[in-house]
């Protein structure tokens, strides 16, 4: 595992990122602003995901922190058991 992926499951291990669905998600080019996966900024030439959570907080990641956030999210829960 890749040491954003590596974050992105540390974070969601330790609660520190929901394992909700969003209710929406935009997708376009960073603007520096810090990854909430992997604590990096998403830079101008970089894709990046911004997803609004039903209670209102807007998660940002970059596009392969946001997908390795969905894929984990749902399956981390499951290894706690």
């Amino acid at each position: 595992m890749d040491p954003a992926s590596q974050r992105v499951a540390e974070k969601l291990a330790a609660r520190l990122l929901p394992g909700i669905e969003p209710t929406s998600t935009w997708e376009g080019f960073g603007l520096g602003l810090v990854c909430d996966g992997c604590d990096r900024p998403v830079l101008p030439s970089e894709r990046q995901r911004e997803l609004m959570l039903p209670d209102g907080r807007t998660l940002r990641f970059h596009a392969p922190c946001a997908d390795t956030w969905r894929r984990l999210k749902g399956v981390l829960p499951l290894l706690r058991r």
